[in-house]
């Protein structure tokens, strides 16, 4: 090759370069957008269990977490996502899926576990998904390798695990000093109550 031939070969193979690195920062700079966007905490559960559903992402709020439930808006400067394949892929830090005799067998909780699965392996984050065990159901062979956090015995211990969790993956706070967001976004009063009966111990005779 001539002295000018070498020279343009050399200047195409550096331009090359530099337009490979040029895409990898672009990628890098998308794939980061795309992680600054997981902030929330999805919650999957079955419409059985909805008034569960509702404290715990009222509590969740209040300590400053975002949250999404189908029912609830918690906006807090966040733009809403309806389409929940999008919310779980794009929006959310974690999935809660909550385990109960209702949930287990039904379409949709058992598809968003499934998604959250998927891509916790894809992101290699084994606790993508953090299941909650509301009444001791035994999950099904999807979730035989995963363990859960229990509400079966009561909420407010259950509460402070998942809190204790969250803390120890430095989960977005993206609420963090405006608890008043819990009263004024979720439903209160009756439509947190639940109609059924229940076992109550006393010492007074």
């Amino acid at each position: 090759l001539t002295d000018d031939r070498l020279f343009e070969r050399d200047k195409i193979f550096s331009l090359k370069q530099v337009y490979s690195k040029l895409n990898v920062m672009a990628m890098t700079s998308c794939d980061s957008k795309t992680v600054d966007l997981r902030k929330l905490l999805f919650i999957s559960y079955a419409y059985e269990d909805q008034v569960f559903a509702k404290w715990l992402a009222r509590k969740l709020a209040f300590y400053g977490y975002g949250v999404w439930i189908d029912q609830i808006e918690i906006l807090g400067g966040e733009s809403w996502v309806k389409e929940v394949d999008i919310v779980i892929k794009d929006r959310s830090f974690r999935v809660l899926g909550l385990l109960s005799a209702a949930s287990i067998g039904k379409d949709n909780p058992r598809k968003e576990r499934t998604l959250a699965l998927q891509l916790g392996k894809q992101r290699k984050i084994e606790d993508f998904l953090i299941t909650l065990n509301l009444d001791g159901t035994q999950p099904d062979w999807t979730l035989s390798d995963i363990s859960w956090i229990s509400f079966r015995e009561s909420w407010a211990d259950g509460l402070r695990r998942i809190l204790k969790k969250l803390d120890a993956l430095n989960a977005p706070k993206i609420h963090a000093g405006n608890s008043a967001i819990a009263k004024a976004a979720l439903e209160r009063g009756a439509s947190l109550l639940s109609h059924k009966s229940e076992t109550l111990t006393t010492n007074w005779l």
